[in-house]
């Protein structure tokens, strides 16, 4: 079931960091139990961390062919194998290299396997266009304007300062699966959605991943 976010016209949502080190990251959590990863295919971009969290039984997290033949990891990228129990529920892998992992757990391969897109997870913001509207795709990295399947992200890696994004004006719902916005300090984000959208709602957010937060 899809998540509605409503604003109503003049309304703006803004973020303020205040860490001078604050870092365009997010922490994923995959949910280790029943001989599964949950979820099993997951986007993130690179600096995202990857949280492999135990709920029950005894398994890995394996991600190196010397140890598991049939898992994968992009040139340049670190392999991890980690024990998930209850003496150790937790373990975090950083991500640094775009590309493709393919994991698994060793006692329950290749049943319990999953994957790892580092790189494709996100439409980001340049603001190459007019700088300053939603609908304009060359405002996007890669020219296109999000799908109701893409998760964006607004952050200050391409634009380093205050910046304002209007939603579309007109009778629009404009929806995608999941918005980050992360300024860094002193830089404010703007997500706008004006009294020319007539659309109720004008902004749509979800993709019903319990595990992964809309916004």
């Amino acid at each position: 079931m899809k998540k509605g976010i409503y604003l109503l016209p003049f309304f703006v949502i803004v973020l303020q960091f205040f860490s001078p080190n604050q870092s365009f990251s997010t922490i994923h959590t995959i949910n280790v139990s029943s001989n599964q990863f949950t979820p099993d295919n997951l986007n993130v971009i690179v600096g995202d961390t990857v949280r492999f969290q135990w709920i029950e039984g005894f398994h890995t997290t394996t991600c190196d062919p010397k140890v598991q033949a049939g898992t994968s990891y992009p040139g340049g990228a670190a392999p991890w194998d980690a024990i998930m129990s209850s003496g150790s529920p937790v373990f975090d892998y950083v991500v640094t290299v775009a590309g493709t992992y393919v994991y698994g757990c060793v006692p329950h391969w290749p049943g319990m396997s999953g994957t790892i897109n580092a790189g494709f997870g996100y439409k980001m913001w340049d603001g190459e266009g007019d700088g300053i509207s939603w609908s304009d795709a060359f405002n996007w990295t890669d020219n296109t304007v999000p799908a109701s399947t893409d998760s964006v992200l607004l952050n200050n890696f391409y634009v380093p300062f205050t910046y304002v994004v209007n939603l579309p004006t007109g009778a629009v719902n404009t929806t995608v699966a999941k918005i980050i916005i992360q300024p860094l300090d002193p830089n404010f984000i703007f997500l706008n959605l004006t009294s020319g959208n007539t659309n109720n709602p004008g902004l749509t957010v979800g993709n019903s991943n319990i595990n992964d937060p809309d916004f």
